[in-house]
């Protein structure tokens, strides 16, 4: 743990989760989001909510710029484990798709 009690890297570095969502998100996402985040900077991660305009979103999804994405609930049970270009950003074709369907 860092001064700031946050979590770090072996090396002293900071630790931090970045999630990419489109700026225009529903409200459910987002609420969930921030629920997520307050939970998981109370375990000391820290977490950076990334909004990006939606015309950026799917450019930037298929170059692979975007770390992790949320948009919607995963609820496919552990699909998501399976399938895991729903929530990054591994298969460029599929990740634009994706991106354009939000």
């Amino acid at each position: 743990m860092g001064a700031d009690n946050f979590r770090t890297y072996p090396d002293g570095s900071k630790l931090e989760v970045r999630v990419d969502l489109q700026a225009d998100a529903n409200k459910e996402c987002t609420s969930v989001l921030e629920i997520a985040a307050k939970n998981w900077q109370a375990v000391g991660l820290n977490v950076i909510i990334n909004q990006v305009t939606p015309t950026a979103f799917a450019d930037q999804w298929t170059a692979g710029t975007l770390t992790f994405r949320t948009n919607w609930e995963v609820g496919d049970g552990p699909d998501h484990l399976l399938y895991p270009s729903w929530v990054v950003p591994n298969e460029t074709t599929v990740g634009r798709l994706y991106a354009d369907l939000c």
